[in-house]
């Protein structure tokens, strides 16, 4: 993929300041409703990266999420791009003709109009737990046990169905859990099959020595954490590796 020139909606959307307004957005809307909440804000995360294109994906409060679909030289410009994204999306889904409210779907159910996608689309806001993600991935396990190498050729294709997505601008967030549940699911694969050869002393070190470097792998400083726009001054969280988070402003 290459860089094209900017389109007229690139050229009007250049000096905005879409990180910022994102976040005031989300935390208007949060005054609104009387729920503000840590988890709830904005939350960024870069795809680790030697070189362009840089790769960025924004989770909005509820679970929706979006990346950049511009080719992207720097982290900041796919962080705003990210966020332009997420922004026209918010901005339109917040029309009063797109709501979908839990009285809206009970009278749909009453007279048995409501269709799969407006339900689908009222659930699309929740967050799934890591309750949830565990059975989840738990499923896909057993389906690995009687279909070997399943796992691994579906995380391929999440891998790509995310790519594909990224880069039309369209919502992420199915494809984003469906490519963490199956990672998960492959690590709990790959758990068992050390079992299998090793003994379960030689298991418990093997789990110490990846905490160890789990927890050493967060406590560093990464250079990604310092790419910060200094037109873009307010308060949101930025994941590195898909678990750390750091507060920039």
């Amino acid at each position: 993929m290459t860089s094209t020139q900017d389109s007229d909606d690139d050229r009007a959307f250049k000096d905005l300041n879409a990180v910022g307004m994102l976040h005031q957005f989300w935390k208007q809307k949060q005054v609104n409703s009387g729920t503000i909440e840590i988890e709830n804000l904005v939350v960024y995360e870069c795809i680790p990266s030697p070189g362009p294109p840089f790769i960025c994906y924004v989770t909005l409060p509820g679970g929706s999420c979006f990346g950049n679909y511009k080719y992207c030289y720097t982290k900041a410009e796919a962080r705003r791009d990210a966020a332009r994204i997420a922004l026209m999306n918010s901005t339109f889904n917040d029309l009063p003709c797109r709501r979908i409210t839990p009285e809206f779907i009970a009278r749909s159910i009453e007279e048995a109009v409501a269709t799969t996608s407006e339900v689908i689309s009222y659930y699309s806001e929740k967050r799934l737990d890591e309750c949830m993600r565990s059975y989840m991935a738990l499923d896909w396990l057993q389906r690995e046990r009687k279909r070997p190498g399943l796992l691994s050729r579906e995380l391929q294709l999440a891998l790509r169905e995310l790519a594909q997505g990224r880069q039309a601008g369209r919502e992420l967030r199915f494809y984003k859990e469906k490519k963490e549940i199956l990672s998960l699911a492959l690590s709990q694969a790959s758990t068992e099959e050390l079992q299998a050869y090793c003994g379960e002393e030689d298991v418990k070190c093997w789990r110490k020595g990846e905490a160890a470097l789990e927890y050493l792998a967060r406590g560093g400083h990464c250079l990604e954490g310092s790419m910060v726009d200094p037109l873009e001054h307010c308060q949101f969280y930025y994941l590195e590796s898909g678990s750390d988070k750091e507060s920039l402003g």
